[in-house]
């Protein structure tokens, strides 16, 4: 380990130690007021990220919101309120707060990952700002991400209107349907494009929780277009959000396809339902533009099958295991896991990848990124609960990157294609209603580089 990871991994320990020392001085004096009505719940957490290595394992930063820098040591403050929406009433409002101090070089040093407001009517609703969001068929819980848009990146502010979940149209059958329109900001290689997002998915089968199955399916579908020098008018819009092709003011290739970078999944999943225990069975495929629209001949795929005891006191809470292949051209048509687009520089926010985080990018030339997006996967996870105390996380995952579009590989450093083997172990210590201790230890295990090893702690104080 070198020295200088050390010094830094310390001076973070002793400065989230102060933090959390001042912290606990304050709390029996400044917030043992009562709780505003105006919110359900508030947490204050201070805590450090340590690694052997400039790059910090891979399950320490991953699927975190961009909130973990990918890079160097640093001690954190967080703090996250919100306010539910009564589901008794008719009309109501919700907000939700996530905001992150971190102290180490990373831009930007305030993180707002949750910055949202919210209407519910009935069984639809509207949101506006930053909003941390899983979508699709995965196991929300275990996932390694969705293929398109996990929350692997840092959130991007948007409207929505959606459904509250699935609404049921009739007895057998539910629908999950949702509309956004998202704005990246300001990137130096492509200003100010936009974000369309939509999806629906339906829910055939009963509701009852503890007998049955159900099946699900649907299109989620993801595009960035607009922004600067690229078309961005109402009409241009209805032309992305119908799939349509870019006119005349667009690039060639837009007019030969749909306006716009299009990623989308086509997904199914199967769950069967117990009294003692669930099973759910899911998959996607991975479209752009036409390549790999086809469900017969699919292009990058990912399965995933989870397991869910619901007696509370087990040992083993959940189960989940994940493949996914990227390899397969598609009738014919490129690769089309998160492909380099041109005039976007890549399907990146802020330097994470915004699908499933075992794609690797690479930067380019000013602020265009390079997908390494030929890879095979495995994920498995592990949740367990001993007691208060002990309920650990394990996870396990091997990549093996082959490489990428053949008009970036050149781009694309040769040690940059290898297999990585990363474990994690998460445990949460919940010392009382309101007091709790986190750590995760991670390692990253790779041909072409020394081990990377490291660990996160934090101390947090809830009040509802």
């Amino acid at each position: 380990m070198n020295i200088s990871h050390i010094l830094t991994g310390y001076r973070a320990c002793k400065r989230t130690a102060l933090l959390a020392l001042l912290f606990s001085m304050l709390t029996p004096f400044a917030l043992q007021a009562a709780k505003p009505a105006l919110i359900d719940s508030v947490n204050v957490s201070v805590g450090t990220v340590v690694s052997s290595k400039n790059d910090l394992p891979f399950w320490l930063w991953a699927n975190q919101d961009g909130r973990v820098p990918q890079v160097g040591n640093s001690s954190f403050t967080r703090l996250r309120l919100g306010r539910k929406a009564d589901d008794e009433k008719e009309l109501d409002w919700m907000y939700g707060v996530d905001v992150t101090m971190r102290s180490n070089s990373a831009e930007p040093a305030t993180r707002w990952t949750d910055a949202w407001g919210g209407l519910v009517y009935k069984n639809l609703q509207l949101t506006f700002g930053r909003k941390s969001e899983i979508f699709g068929l995965a196991d929300s819980l275990l996932t390694a991400g969705p293929e398109v848009n996990s929350r692997n990146a840092p959130t991007i502010p948007k409207i929505a209107i959606s459904t509250r979940g699935y609404f049921q149209l009739t007895d057998m059958l539910g629908v999950n349907a949702y509309l956004a329109h998202g704005w990246f900001g300001t990137d130096p290689y492509s200003s100010g494009p936009f974000l369309h997002e939509k999806f629906v998915y339906f829910r055939f089968g009963d509701t009852w929780p503890d007998d049955g199955v159900n099946f699900y399916a649907g299109i989620h579908d993801n595009c960035i277009w607009g922004g600067k020098g690229q078309p961005s008018s109402f009409t241009d819009y209805l032309k992305v959000v119908s799939g349509h092709q870019g006119g005349s003011n667009a690039v060639w290739y837009d007019q030969e396809n749909s306006l716009g970078d299009h990623k989308g999944t086509l997904e199914t999943a199967l769950q069967f339902k117990g009294a003692d225990r669930d099973w759910y069975l899911y998959g996607m495929t991975m479209f752009e533009e036409t390549g790999g629209f086809r469900l017969f001949q699919p292009g990058d795929w990912l399965v995933g099958a989870s397991l869910t005891f619901k007696d509370p006191d087990s040992m083993v809470q959940r189960l989940n295991v994940e493949c996914i292949d990227t390899r397969k051209q598609s009738a014919g048509a490129l690769n089309t896991e998160l492909r380099f687009s041109g005039q976007y520089g890549g399907w990146v926010h802020e330097g994470y990848g915004i699908g499933m985080p075992f794609i690797p990018f690479v930067q380019g030339p000013g602020n265009t990124w390079y997908p390494l997006n030929l890879i095979k996967a495995y994920s498995g996870a592990v949740l367990t609960r001993f007691g208060p105390m002990m309920n650990p996380l394990f996870r396990i995952s091997w990549v093996d990157v082959y490489g990428s579009d053949p008009f970036v590989i050149s781009q694309i450093p040769a040690d940059k294609l290898t297999s990585t083997l990363s474990l994690s172990l998460a445990n949460t210590m919940h010392i009382n209603s309101t007091w709790s201790l986190s750590q995760q230890f991670s390692a990253d295990f790779s041909k072409n580089s020394t081990p990377a090893i490291g660990a996160f702690f934090s101390i947090s104080k809830t009040w509802r």
